[in-house]
């Protein structure tokens, strides 16, 4: 008759008191691993928050207008620097607050002891996991802030458009702005903005004649 084999088998040495000491270390270690984690994602999580803060106020106080200068294909190229800029650096600070706050999760011991083995498992787990949303944290600000500083030396280097001369008649008690087409046969011929068709108007009707920038 075979005997049955032990469930389980006893070491060939007992626990050393530095294995314990180990063990004791690596707890204290796990334990505060997760507060320093969550405190050094709350400083990114501030800085990032202030980044953004700062660029779109920059945005806004440029202005709209000032892009509308720019020729299409730079116009396009600005904006899809500072879009591919700040969602990047948004999508960071999304991660720097989830690892940060954490996510709330409602968990049983019995559930924990299952998946992770123990609480210090599951505590190791948690740090894991803010570790590595912080991580996506700063990759994100290292890729945003090229893209952004790209989307400012655009800005500030490319060549804009010349505006074009505009030109203000003043004809019996009635006022015409628009672009000059020509000035020859004794007509000027205007290009208003917002119609279709041009303005004819002779010397002898003009009344005061001035160029300005805008209408």
């Amino acid at each position: 008759m075979n005997e049955s084999r032990p469930a389980y088998r006893l070491p060939a040495e007992p626990p050393t008191p530095e294995s314990f000491r180990d063990l004791a270390e690596f707890r204290e270690l796990v334990q505060a691993s997760l507060p320093n984690i969550r405190a050094s994602a709350e400083k990114w999580r501030t800085g990032l928050a202030g980044f953004v803060t700062l660029v779109i106020t920059g945005l806004f106080i440029k202005g709209p207008s000032s892009a509308a200068a720019l020729d299409w294909p730079w116009r396009l190229s600005l904006t899809a620097l500072i879009a591919g800029g700040l969602g990047i650096a948004i999508f960071g600070l999304w991660r720097a607050l989830q690892a940060a706050a954490g996510e709330p999760i409602l968990g049983r011991l019995n559930n924990i002891r299952a998946d992770y083995g123990n609480l210090t498992g599951y505590q190791a787990a948690l740090a894991n996991t803010a570790a590595n949303q912080l991580t996506h944290a700063r990759r994100a600000l290292m890729i945003a802030l090229p893209l952004l500083a790209a989307a400012v030396l655009v800005w500030w280097w490319v060549p804009q458009q010349k505006p074009q001369p505009q030109i203000q008649v003043s004809i019996d008690g009635k006022t015409i702005c628009g672009k000059l087409l020509s000035a020859d046969k004794g007509t000027l011929r205007i290009k208003q903005s917002g119609e279709s068709q041009e303005r004819s108007v002779p010397f002898t009707a003009v009344i005061n004649l001035r160029p300005v920038t805008t209408c």
